[in-house]
């Protein structure tokens, strides 16, 4: 989506410009890219809809799990509420409520995390390696909004998601193969 659209707009910097940017208030190729968007969070959702009944989590680890549908949200997010060129901390109403959109769905991917770290159905280290996701989502967001990393913030927010991302798809080719369903697994896991 990044790339595409960054080849679309010739004046995005992949290093230094948000994602979000993409889609920015009056720029060239703004609305197809924000349609683009709101098809891919559509998709995101969709998926975790479609694997929710086959992903072993139980307990407080299933709110974790749904939590994470604020991520193909925030894409959606970016179409209907377009930041201003720059994407500044301050400006128009509808960057104001763009910033504040972004703030909930990383908190909520956070807690998401944190929640899928209290899945009986895993092993302590792969909870471990939720908790330290969950530390570097939320430290990838402050130190891109650092103003000495202006230059590099686009970089930084790719960092995090292709880590985020990344662990997702590793995580899910992890699933059992041989239970379809994976409550069945979290169930066995918290009865022992």
């Amino acid at each position: 989506m990044v790339y595409g659209g960054g080849w679309l707009k010739t004046d995005y910097d992949l290093v230094s410009q948000f994602t979000s940017e993409l889609t920015a208030s009056g720029t060239d190729w703004a609305r197809t890219i924000a349609a683009a968007h709101v098809v891919w969070g559509m998709l995101g959702l969709a998926l975790l809809w479609v694997a929710a009944p086959m992903v072993p989590v139980a307990g407080v680890a299933r709110s974790g799990y749904w939590l994470l549908a604020s991520e193909p949200a925030v894409w959606i997010g970016s179409a209907l509420l377009p930041c201003d060129p720059g994407c500044p901390f301050d400006g128009s109403l509808t960057q104001m409520l763009h910033n504040l959109w972004a703030a909930i769905t990383f908190v909520a991917t956070t807690v998401g995390l944190l929640l899928l770290a209290r899945n009986p159905a895993v092993s302590r280290t792969t909870r471990f390696a939720w908790v330290l996701l969950a530390v570097f989502w939320l430290t990838t967001f402050v130190v891109m909004l650092v103003p000495d990393a202006a230059a590099v913030r686009g970089l930084i927010q790719r960092l995090g998601e292709g880590t985020l991302y990344g662990t997702l798809c590793v995580a899910a080719w992890r699933l059992p193969a041989s239970s379809a369903d994976g409550r069945h697994v979290a169930r066995r896991a918290v009865a022992r």
